[in-house]
């Protein structure tokens, strides 16, 4: 769900600046995911926000690994794929 309102968030001109999201951003994710969860309890600080910042540490991890050329992301089987030897 949270990554279906980020993707919606992504096209509301009212919340996107040139570098990103702007301020306040998760208060409105929060706001979203209550609506469409009711019953959930999750918080912009501190659910969403450090699941944010976990997806941005794998996020960095894997095109840290992609700009290398023995690594390489598999399209079909969804996977990086790596040389042998």
């Amino acid at each position: 769900m949270l990554i279906k309102c980020l993707h919606e968030l992504a096209f509301d001109h009212k919340c996107r600046s040139e570098s990103g999201f702007k301020n306040g951003y998760m208060n409105k994710l929060e706001e979203m995911i209550k609506r469409l969860l009711p019953n959930c309890g999750l918080k912009a600080d501190p659910h969403i926000e450090l699941r944010i910042k976990h997806w941005s540490e794998k996020y960095i991890a894997v095109a840290e690994i992609l700009s290398t050329t023995r690594f390489w992301w598999d399209v079909d089987k969804k996977m990086l794929q790596a040389e042998n030897g």
